[in-house]
């Protein structure tokens, strides 16, 4: 006898990419771009370095649903999102890499949006004798308005 208690649908499929791998912490979703129809967008980096914004329009993979897509050369290890950016209200990706943490804000160019870096930390010695494995965020400290990456 078996019992369940949740049911679960397939809601969007998509294949990304051929022979790459992710991560749980590779995937976040979020209206980070505070869109007016409150529609979240699907950010996935992958352990290949590629980061893609998505937003399905169906139950199906669509060519229109893949907002951008960037080989950031460097394997993403952990996305995610945030207020980052010291005097801005707006929300950023944070991108851990092995042996960097990178910020970027992402504008909208027409129906596609593009990565915009606002600043890079090494992590460890110049890069070096360090390698990266998680972080977390959330408003540590006294500015309420600011989140904090640890």
């Amino acid at each position: 006898f078996a019992m369940s208690l949740f049911k679960t649908k397939e809601w969007w499929t998509a294949r990304l990419g051929s022979d790459e791998e992710f991560d749980a912490g590779g995937v976040v979703v979020s209206n980070f771009d505070r869109a007016e129809d409150g529609q979240n967008k699907i950010i996935v980096g992958s352990l290949a370095g590629v980061l893609r914004i998505l937003q399905p329009s169906g139950n199906d993979y669509q060519v229109k649903d893949l907002l951008l897509e960037e080989d950031l050369g460097s394997p993403i290890l952990q996305v995610l999102v945030g207020r980052f950016v010291p005097k801005s209200d707006g929300l950023a990706l944070a991108l851990l890499h092995p042996r960097r943490l990178t910020v970027y804000t992402v504008k909208a160019e027409g129906p596609t949006m593009a990565l915009e870096r606002q600043y890079e930390h090494s992590l460890g010695l110049n890069g070096q004798h360090f390698t990266a494995c998680n972080m977390t965020c959330g408003g540590f400290g006294d500015d309420p308005h600011r989140d904090l990456i640890c």
